[in-house]
């Protein structure tokens, strides 16, 4: 699962962040929360077909009563998570989903031992 930070990476021509949706490592998934935050009411229309066109290659993971159940579970335990409901709810659905998180935000998700963290760009290369 591919955290919102990485796609505006590659919304501001990130070279590693181009190659790693050019070139996925594997099957990407992402969140309704990362549409939610990358499609803005400020954006221009250029700017929302790009994203569009970008987010239409992948996975969109909706969230069910399960992640519902997770992300309430989360925020009971990560006491933190209530000041970042959109990164609860992230880490919720890569939980129930089973999916390793890609993000440039590890501090914020490291602490959940219900998933798995990987940074980026730094476990992408240079």
């Amino acid at each position: 699962m591919v955290d919102t930070d990485v796609f505006i990476l590659w919304q501001h021509h990130h070279q590693v962040a181009r190659k790693f949706f050019r070139q996925p490592p594997g099957r990407i998934y992402y969140s309704k929360q990362t549409r939610k935050e990358l499609l803005h009411p400020f954006l221009s229309s250029r700017e929302r077909r790009r994203i569009v066109r970008l987010l239409k290659r992948f996975r969109h993971v909706n969230p069910d009563q399960r992640i519902v159940a997770a992300f309430s579970d989360l925020l009971a335990r990560y006491s933190y998570l209530r000041d970042h409901l959109g990164d609860a709810l992230i880490a919720a659905t890569a939980s129930v989903k089973d999916l390793t998180l890609v993000t440039g935000n590890v501090r914020h998700f490291a602490p959940i031992k219900e998933i798995k963290v990987v940074r980026f760009p730094g476990d992408f290369g240079h």
